[in-house]
C-alpha cells in the first residue's frame, strides 16, 4: 500500500530523514560526553563535569535521554560551592531575553524573548534563571502548557522556591491540568497568600468539587473580595445552579 505521508509530504519526510540523519551521527559523540562527564563526577571534577554535560545535551535528540542529562546537571550545579556563570554567548542572550520581555508590546516581541531565552539554555544549560524566565515568557505568550514544563525544569534544580512554585501552579490550572494544579496550591496554602487561596479554589471549581472551593474562598469573601474572588464565586455558584446569585456575584 502506497504510504500517503510520503506521498503527500515529501519534503517533510526528507526533513524527519535528515533530523534522523544527524541525530545517529552525533549519538557516539554524546556518549563519549557523557562518559568523560561520569568520569569527572567519580573524579570529583565538577567543572568539567559540567562542561561535559552540556556538551552532551547540544549533541543529544530530544528525549528521556536529554531530560535526564539535564535533570544530572542541574543537580550537580545546585550542589556546588561555586556554580558556573554564564557564558559569554549566553549572558547576551539572557539579558536580551529579559530586555525583550520587560519590554514586549504584544505578541511577535514576547515570542523573541523566548527565542532568546532558548538561545542562553544552549549556550549555558546550568543557568536556571533561563528556565524561569523562559517559563514567564511562554506564560505571557498564553502558552501555559510549555511555561509549565519550564517551571518544573527550574524546581528540579532549585525545588523550595516560592514564587517558581506558585508560577508552576498557575501555568498547570491554566493549562487545564487541574488535579495537578489542585496538589501543589494544597502544598502552597500554608503560605497565606490569597492568589493561592484563590488558584485553589478556581482548581477545585474546574473538577466540580463545590463543596471544598466554597470552603477554600470563603476566608476571602469574609474580607473585602476583590473582583477575581466574585468572579470564582459567580462561577461557582453557576456550577450550583444558583442563576440570579452568580449573576450578582459577576456584575
Amino acid at each position: 500500500a502506497l504510504d500517503r505521508s510520503v506521498a503527500l509530504n515529501p519534503l517533510d519526510n526528507l526533513a524527519r530523514e535528515s533530523l534522523d540523519r544527524v541525530a545517529r551521527l552525533l549519538a557516539p559523540q554524546a556518549r563519549g560526553e557523557l562518559g568523560q562527564a561520569n568520569a569527572a563526577i567519580a573524579g570529583n571534577r565538577q567543572s568539567e563535569a559540567v562542561s561535559h554535560l552540556a556538551g552532551a545535551l547540544r549533541k543529544l535528540p530530544e528525549g528521556k535521554t536529554k531530560q535526564d542529562t539535564l535533570l544530572k546537571l542541574l543537580r550537580l550545579v545546585a550542589g556546588m560551592a561555586s556554580p558556573p556563570p554564564l557564558t559569554e554567548q549566553g549572558e547576551r542572550y539572557f539579558a536580551r531575553g529579559n530586555a525583550m520581555l520587560k519590554s514586549a508590546k504584544d505578541p511577535a516581541g514576547v515570542d523573541r524573548a523566548i527565542k532568546e531565552f532558548r538561545s542562553a539554555i544552549r549556550r549555558s544549560p546550568w543557568w536556571t534563571s533561563s528556565y524561569l524566565n523562559l517559563g514567564l515568557a511562554y506564560l505571557k505568550s498564553g502558552s501555559a502548557a510549555e511555561a509549565a514544563q519550564e517551571f518544573s525544569t527550574f524546581l528540579r534544580a532549585q525545588p523550595k522556591h516560592q514564587q517558581a512554585r506558585q508560577l508552576y501552579a498557575m501555568a498547570l490550572l491554566e493549562a487545564g491540568q487541574y488535579p495537578q494544579a489542585e496538589e501543589l496550591y494544597r502544598e502552597l496554602l500554608s503560605s497565606g497568600d490569597a492568589t493561592v487561596r484563590l488558584g485553589l479554589s478556581t482548581a477545585l471549581v474546574r473538577q466540580k468539587k463545590l463543596a471544598e472551593a466554597r470552603q477554600v474562598l470563603e476566608p476571602l469573601l469574609a474580607g473585602s473580595a476583590g473582583p477575581e474572588s466574585q468572579l470564582v464565586l459567580g462561577q461557582l455558584l453557576l456550577q450550583e445552579g444558583r442563576l440570579e446569585e452568580a449573576m450578582a456575584a459577576l456584575q
